[in-house]
């Protein structure tokens, strides 16, 4: 999976999340979802609840499909870069998930400004 952004545009993306045998994981149930990106200066996370900076939800619990959603203003707070990671982070009751995705974002500065 690759996904290229362009810092100030709003994108939506989908993320399918498998465990460490290939399988599905399973989102039924799950309390919260964060998706987390390297920022400029700090982390930017993106939770269930949306805020200015955009929501991730589960698009297909059962074979652990989610989508995100990232406003302008997020996509601005995103280190460029061609091989970023993102972090999603699953929350079922007191069970905490975290699942890593290395190089899958390439975040490109406007050529334009």
């Amino acid at each position: 999976m690759s996904v290229e952004i362009v810092q100030g545009e709003d994108k939506v993306f989908s993320v399918k999340l498998t465990d460490g045998n290939g399988n599905d994981y399973d989102l039924t149930g799950f309390t919260e979802l964060t998706a987390e990106f390297a920022g400029i200066t700090v982390p930017l996370a993106i939770t269930t609840t949306p805020d200015a900076n955009g929501s991730v939800a589960s698009a297909n619990p059962l074979c652990g499909k989610i989508e995100i959603t990232l406003t302008d203003v997020a996509t601005l707070l995103l280190e460029s870069g061609d091989s970023q990671d993102l972090e999603i982070t699953i929350d079922k009751g007191t069970d905490r998930t975290i699942v890593q995705l290395t190089k899958v974002l390439k975040v490109k500065e406007r050529l334009i400004s």
